[in-house]
């Protein structure tokens, strides 16, 4: 037996707290993230990679919306500040 083909030889691809991406044999993407890891084909990381694309701009779209949106506060009748 060969030990070469049991070896899964990883290209580091980016990193962040907590998170690695890879490359590893046939082009296999290999995310550990903390307690979870995944193994992904190139394409099932691509439709991962825009869904959370998308899901990011949505969010900050809707962060900026709300921060954009005036307080609305409960004021007196006027007749009442007459008094």
């Amino acid at each position: 037996m060969n030990d070469d083909k049991l070896m899964d030889v990883r290209v580091p691809l980016a990193a962040a707290e907590g998170v690695v991406v890879e490359i590893g044999h046939g082009g296999t993407i290999h995310i550990e993230l903390s307690q979870v890891s995944l193994r992904l084909q190139r394409a099932e990381c691509e439709r991962i990679t825009s869904a959370m694309a998308r899901a990011m701009v949505r969010l900050r779209r809707i962060e900026e919306a709300r921060q954009a949106t005036p307080r609305l506060r409960l004021v007196g009748d006027a007749a009442d500040d007459a008094e």
